[in-house]
């Protein structure tokens, strides 16, 4: 009796089981699946436009943007160009649906040890240019609060794929995660991709030293968030205006 076997098969689409339970959605799935493969690509990343994703799946360029930006929300791809206008986005596979693979088939993340809210990653064996996770070596206590660790897990998690997405070693990758807090890591990674956008960067040399050397990087995050507004000023109004924004 033959089989298909998908690693001899050219040109299939994955939808991720873990994908479509936290975002609820085989679409969303589907979306993350083709915008995947473009990630397979040379340079790393998706580049093609909301318009030839939409082509590839048969379904509108609307749907496309609604389901990017729920995935980006859900943390499996992130936008290397937020502020960018008329123009495709960059888009990068963050890892972490390949992280919840490896996950499933050993040690239960909700019972993954956490002291002092911090998680030490180097014990766990992390090859994060590769997007894989050895978890073998975490300690496991399941008397800690399953969620409060989970959440302290995603963000370190979060943290070491945006560095290892700007392409830093993996020696200083190490370094610094086990050096610095993960939401100071983000911080400076949204830094380092607007000095790219100002011209002010040309490598990740610059956020390994911003970093180490503790940058005051205020006015690039300040106007990160000024340029986002422009481009989606929605996300930043609340009550009765919302709703007249939306509608």
């Amino acid at each position: 009796m033959s089989r298909t076997v998908l690693a001899k098969v050219e040109g299939f689409t994955p939808v991720i089981d873990r994908v479509v339970k936290d975002t609820g959605s085989y679409m969303t799935a589907l979306v993350f699946g083709r915008m995947w493969r473009f990630c397979q690509m040379k340079d790393g990343v998706c580049n093609a436009s909301l318009e030839k994703i939409a082509e590839c799946l048969g379904i509108s360029r609307t749907t496309i943007m609604t389901h990017a930006k729920k995935l980006v929300e859900a943390g499996y791809l992130e936008d290397r160009s937020p502020g960018l206008r008329n123009h495709p986005h960059t888009y990068a596979d963050t890892g972490k649906a390949s992280l919840h693979i490896g996950v499933s088939a050993g040690v239960d993340v909700n019972l993954l040890d956490v002291e002092n809210d911090d998680v030490n990653l180097l014990d766990a064996d992390v090859n994060l240019l590769d997007t894989s996770v050895n978890l073998t070596h975490l300690k496991i206590d399941s008397k800690k609060e399953p969620k409060k660790d989970k959440e302290v897990v995603n963000l370190k998690t979060k943290a070491a794929s945006m560095l290892s997405s700007r392409v830093v070693s993996s020696d200083s990758l190490k370094d610094i995660i086990q050096a610095f807090k993960p939401d100071m890591i983000i911080d400076y990674c949204h830094a380092y991709d607007q000095a790219l956008k100002d011209g002010t960067a040309d490598s990740p040399g610059w956020l390994v030293k911003a970093l180490r050397q503790q940058w005051d990087i205020k006015k690039l995050l300040d106007k990160r968030e000024k340029e986002l507004l422009q481009d989606e000023p929605e996300r930043y109004v609340t009550g009765k205006l919302a709703e007249f924004v939306e509608h």
